[in-house]
Order: structure tokens, then sequence, then C-alpha cells
């Protein structure tokens, strides 16, 4: 599954993040991926930890983010994409309650 995010440029957390160059926090990029997650998941799907996360590139504020996840079992792993290159990959797991 995929999902596309872009961060506007008047979001809060860019202010002095950096003056002159934002840049989006990579806490941005991440709340971005679990709402994109629980967007396709049903109810009963929750996000219980971030095992792993590698920030590799920066997310200029303003441009297109490409999410892509992959589920298996309780683990599902995702990328960011911008203009075709990976800014961000990383690991969710989830549990699915009654």
């Amino acid at each position: 599954m995929q999902h596309v995010a872009k961060i506007d440029l008047d979001h809060p957390s860019l202010e002095g993040h950096f003056p002159g160059q934002p840049i989006v926090p990579g806490v941005v990029i991440l709340d971005e991926i679990i709402k994109a997650f629980n967007r396709e998941q049903d109810a009963t799907c929750k996000i219980q930890k971030i095992p792993f996360v590698k920030f590799l590139l920066p997310l200029q504020p303003g441009a297109q983010i490409v999410f892509t996840f992959d589920m298996s079992d309780s683990l599902v792993r995702f990328t960011g994409k911008c203009c075709e290159k990976i800014i961000v990959v990383g690991q969710l797991e989830y549990s699915i309650t009654p």
C-alpha cells in the first residue's frame, strides 16, 4: 500500500528548524508515517513501537513524500521516497485488538 503526504511550508515545526534552510523534523515525518498506516488499517490495528528507523536524506518543506508499507505478521516495513530518492526506512510493530 502507498500513501502520499506533504508537509506545508507553514507547519509550526519548521520555525527554527533551520532558519533560512528549513527541513522537516524526523518526528513530523514519523507522525505522517503513522497517520498513513492508520488510515489504511481498521480500528483494531494499533502501533506498539518503532523498533527501527533511519533517515537517509532531509525532506524539504512542501515536497511530496510517498510512503510504501510492506506488512507481515506483526511487523510493517516502510519506505519514504521523495523525487524517487529514499529518504527514510524503518519498521513499525503493531497488534490487532479484538
